[in-house]
């Protein structure tokens, strides 16, 4: 085409330009061809441009005639478009909501498919989400769709709309939460099962840590039987091979659980379901995540007494495997682990078995013990040792290990009485007969005799009966030669 050629004419006094352009519409606009009509064609998506794009795509997916085809090539160019909020403002001005809410269910896989992406594009905007009210049938339906891509769209749309805290209470409110518990039962069932699956899992999967922050949202899973069927995800001898995603299933289906822990009647469950022995060989991951997770877990569960008893009394090889891995997570240095570790060992130590079996294996790490416990572990500390009955005719005469072990808590003891003030009066108050309890270690063998000897001379300075107690050890087992 020939160049168009401008006119340019300046003003005497050169205050503005003037600009002559043809009149001729041929010249103007040389890439419309003829026959020049207003008729406009509904099919014809490629007119839509600029500000009348978006009103234009709207109403092409109203049009009910308009092929399979273009209407997905309307919802991709949606697609396209939805990431500023001015267009997604614009969208919902539309009804394109509505639109979608007939196209989820769409005979078209790819329409339907692409329909949920825009749905999902578009419930991060407050207008949307209280819009949407007529999607949901549409996603029920596309939980269990044959197509994995409509699956996975719809999963990542449900994903994106328990980003937020309405966007959970719509999620709850029309049962979308039940439908999710049904479909992880489903495709986490070893017999239908399949690969593809994996991606799809994850997006429902991460839509359930969210919902599973309100108590109304952990409510959907209880009774279901999907706690236990995501701890059986988490045994080792899990049938189900979930390739390189197997590390991320594993730390969602611990996050769900720990937070569904937070609740008392989640807490229940978890517990009968003995979610505890499959969260604490996590502790032991390569992965913080997985670590963090699975303390949270544990954290929640022992709460309640039997989650305390689980806990206390699984033994392997005759240890108790479960508290040594707790203790030994105090050592690492993410403080969100080492909290979730200390509230848990604290929960624990409320059953008086708990907190005999935790100090017994933290008396060798006095430091940590006093982070956990301070003064408090003063009374469990003199549990630990010997009554005077429990001893023969001759208290200062103990086996060298067992004396060993003695001196430990006894130096433990005075620790804590010489650091907090109110130590001495936790030994007075609530302990029993703590005076006769050190006597045998004035015994210089141990190695903890000017221990032992501070600690009773600040008991019996406020405390006339250990006074008396140990008077009356001394008077009893005094001549004997040591």
């Amino acid at each position: 085409l020939k160049a168009i050629k401008y006119l340019l004419k300046e003003v005497m006094h050169g205050s503005y330009y003037t600009y002559v352009v043809p009149e001729s519409l041929d010249k103007r606009h040389p890439y419309i061809q003829e026959p020049f009509t207003s008729e406009i064609d509904p099919k014809e998506i490629t007119l839509a441009v600029f500000d009348r794009s978006i009103p234009k795509l709207a109403a092409a997916l109203r049009y009910e005639p308009l092929e399979p085809e273009l209407r997905r090539d309307a919802l991709k160019t949606l697609n396209a478009m939805v990431s500023h909020q001015e267009t997604k403002d614009q969208m919902v001005d539309h009804g394109i909501i509505d639109s979608l809410a007939v196209l989820l269910t769409d005979s078209h896989p790819e329409v339907r498919e692409q329909s949920a992406l825009l749905l999902g594009s578009l419930v991060n905007s407050n207008r949307a989400r209280d819009s949407m009210s007529g999607c949901f049938q549409g996603l029920h339906q596309q939980i269990n769709d044959e197509s994995a891509d409509v699956r996975n769209a719809s999963g990542w749309a449900i994903l994106r709309l328990s980003m937020s805290r309405d966007g959970i209470e719509h999620i709850v409110r029309s049962k979308t939460a039940r439908m999710i518990v049904l479909a992880l039962n489903r495709f986490t069932n070893k017999t239908f099962y399949k690969a593809e699956y994996q991606k799809y899992l994850i997006y429902l999967m991460e839509a359930f840590c969210n919902i599973t922050t309100t108590d109304s949202g952990i409510m959907t899973i209880i009774g279901t039987g999907c706690i236990a069927a995501l701890k059986n995800i988490l045994l080792p001898d899990h049938p189900n091979d979930y390739g390189i995603f197997t590390q991320k299933i594993h730390q969602l289906v611990l996050k769900i659980l720990g937070n569904v822990a937070i609740n008392p009647d989640g807490k229940k469950e978890e517990i009968k379901e003995g979610v505890i022995y499959a969260a604490w060989p996590f502790l032991s991951s390569q992965v913080m995540d997985e670590k963090i997770f699975s303390s949270f877990t544990l954290m929640g569960c022992c709460n309640l007494l039997q989650g305390k008893e689980q806990a206390v009394r699984f033994k392997e090889n005759e240890q108790p495997v479960i508290i040594q891995k707790m203790i030994e997570k105090l050592f690492e240095k993410n403080e969100d682990l080492r909290t979730n570790i200390k509230i848990g060992l604290r929960a624990i130590a409320e059953l008086p078995e708990g907190f005999l079996v935790i100090t017994e294996q933290m008396a060798d790490k006095i430091d940590y013990l006093d982070e956990v416990f301070g003064a408090k572990a003063i009374v469990p500390l003199s549990l630990l040792l010997p009554k005077l009955s429990e001893y023969n005719d001759n208290p200062f005469k103990v086996e060298p290990a067992q004396l060993a072990k003695y001196s430990i808590y006894v130096r433990d003891i005075h620790f804590l009485i010489k650091k907090y003030e109110e130590g001495p009066r936790i030994a007075i108050d609530e302990t029993v007969n703590i005076a006769e309890k050190l006597g045998p270690f004035l015994s210089p063998f141990p190695k903890a005799q000017n221990e032992t000897v501070m600690c009773l001379r600040k008991i019996c300075r406020m405390d006339s009966y250990n006074a008396l107690m140990l008077g009356r050890f001394i008077e009893k087992f005094g001549t004997i030669e040591i």
